[in-house]
């Protein structure tokens, strides 16, 4: 049987009041296992941004409920205590792509529309090397990471991206809702 693998990433703005005019976005990066005779282990990392340790259900949430999420955790091992290297997204996922601090890079904050992906084809992320041990990688969702070695072509093709770092497939936002528009 195939195995499934999710890395999901919520970006909530003010998780407590969420409205129509406040976005949700997530990606999930979903692995599956290839045809390996060991058997491998469905990984889910929840990986969000603007998001509290009391605000999903299974953690004492009581305003919002997570029942998806409650379930996942009753089934399979809770990390609970889990830190991040930024509270910006971009640093923050590149460190937890490529396990470098993102400070060492001079990445600070939060990449916009002109910027070239932070992450060199080639180098090992996370996608990589699950690919290496038979998973068969995606990245769904937000990615603020960058596209392209200069600035990026937003009518064209967005290479290098998510696909030359690791992921078999790629279908996202390439910013966050919020981003300021650049027009040149």
């Amino acid at each position: 049987s195939k195995h499934l693998n999710i890395m999901m990433s919520l970006s909530v703005s003010k998780i407590a009041r969420l409205t129509v005019h406040n976005a949700l976005f997530w990606s999930l990066p979903l692995a599956v296992a290839g045809n390996n005779q060991q058997k491998l282990p469905n990984i889910i990392i929840i990986y969000p941004d603007d998001l509290g340790y009391g605000d999903i259900s299974c953690y004492g949430a009581t305003k919002i409920r997570t029942p998806n999420i409650d379930r996942l955790a009753s089934e399979g091992k809770s990390f609970l205590d889990a830190h991040t290297a930024s509270a910006a997204s971009t640093p923050s996922r590149y460190c937890l792509l490529t396990g470098e601090y993102a400070f060492r890079k001079g990445i600070r904050g939060p990449i916009f529309l002109r910027d070239s992906l932070l992450i060199n084809p080639g180098q090992l992320t996370f996608a990589s090397l699950s690919k290496k041990y038979g998973y068969v990688t995606a990245c769904i969702g937000k990615w603020h990471l960058g596209f392209g070695n200069k600035t990026p072509d937003w009518n064209g093709e967005l290479k290098p991206g998510p696909l030359e770092v690791g992921f078999d497939y790629y279908f996202g936002v390439p910013v966050v809702n919020s981003h300021p528009l650049l027009f040149t």
